[in-house]
């Protein structure tokens, strides 16, 4: 994996003299998996490909404000997708306008499932007033700090580094992160359907299939309210 990051690398900062954007690698690996947190368990993430999305935000180094819809971050417009079970991809190399070459900024992927929509905008909307359009994820990663590759005023060229770390230093990211499910449900819905449960679960004379039933019903009732 480190030897074709490096050529891909090279190859791409060989054929482009100047960048005006700085690159990445928006890739994590099986160290910094991606999970989901449900109602029906916790796991993996797993689906197919495009199944979930992911945006790359940006600020100054140092930032510790975790609220992504504060204005001290800025979303680059880079996305990534989920590809096999825990790992996604932005492609083989990501430029990111606003992170010149050779600058040290801080960090923070968001993640989504497909069904609450693609673009950041929309996403940005139902989280900002904790509205969602449906059943689905989100979750946000923890800060990380990066300095950007590309080709450097003075010629260089500035490999560049791993959002989650890899087989290389270059991040200080190196823990994968959780997408919860969306909408949460509220306290007092949960405890009403607790007792509910109990009580039709406890009786003999429900069959296992009525069960299934009631309760794949009461968390659909759960979730549109």
């Amino acid at each position: 994996m480190l030897k074709t990051l490096l050529i891909i690398g090279s190859l791409w900062f060989g054929g482009n003299r100047v960048l005006a954007a700085g690159s990445v690698y928006f890739i994590n690996s099986s160290l910094t998996f991606i999970t989901t947190n449900g109602t029906g368990g916790s796991g993996l993430m797993s689906g197919s490909s495009g199944s979930f999305y992911f945006g790359l935000f940006i600020a100054s180094n140092g930032t510790t404000d975790t609220d992504i819809l504060d204005p001290i971050w800025t979303f680059t417009g880079v996305y990534a997708t989920n590809t096999s079970s825990g790992l996604l991809t932005g492609g083989p190399l990501a430029l990111v306008n606003g992170w010149e070459p050779g600058t040290t900024m801080s960090y923070t992927v968001a993640g989504w499932s497909a069904n609450l929509g693609h673009d950041w905008s929309l996403i940005s909307d139902q989280l900002n007033d904790d509205s969602w359009i449906e059943s689905g994820f989100f979750g946000q990663s923890a800060i990380g700090s990066a300095t950007a590759g590309g080709r450097l005023p003075s010629g260089i060229i500035r490999l560049p580094p791993p959002l989650f770390a890899l087989e290389i230093a270059g991040s200080s990211l190196n823990t994968g992160f959780a997408l919860n499910e969306v909408p949460e449900p509220n306290a007092s819905s949960m405890w009403v359907l607790g007792v509910v449960v109990t009580y039709f679960f406890g009786s003999r004379k429900l069959s296992a299939a009525s069960r299934r039933m009631f309760l794949t019903r009461s968390k659909a009732r759960l979730y549109s309210n």
